[in-house]
């Protein structure tokens, strides 16, 4: 007899217990482990497969931003390539335009001493011209 506890409690206790250790009830405590254990490996491949899948997209999304950051690389070189011909062009330009104001003022200059030349000889107004 379990001390504290009525027979009838005491023998229900003993009962529970041998049947507990029944080789039935292991066995079926063990498939119930066993189950729940595939459950558990279940679950685990669906969530490597979801990360795997996650990975695979985060992949290709960096792909993507690799590509177009490439794309934008080659688009500021070619607009750092046109700048440098602007440039070229515009220096050309204002060397063009400095030549161009010293060119006029030297027609300029020769004008005037042509006109200077030129007032030395008078003409009528029928057009017959005479030294003065």
């Amino acid at each position: 007899m379990v001390k504290g506890l009525p027979w009838w409690q005491a023998r229900c206790a003993r009962w529970r217990s041998a049947r507990q250790r029944r080789p039935e009830r292991l066995i079926e405590k063990s498939v119930n482990h066993s189950m729940e254990g595939i459950s558990m490996v279940q679950d685990a491949r669906e969530k490597v497969h979801q990360s795997v899948t996650a990975i695979e997209q985060t992949t290709q999304l960096v792909k993507e931003i690799s590509d177009s950051s490439k794309e934008q690389s080659a688009g500021v070189s070619q607009i750092n390539i046109a700048v440098s011909q602007m440039d070229t062009t515009t220096q050309q330009n204002a060397t063009l335009v400095e030549q161009s104001a010293v060119a006029s003022a030297s027609m300029a200059e020769q004008a005037r001493a042509l006109r200077e030349s030129v007032a030395v000889f008078r003409t009528d107004d029928k057009g017959a011209g005479t030294a003065a």
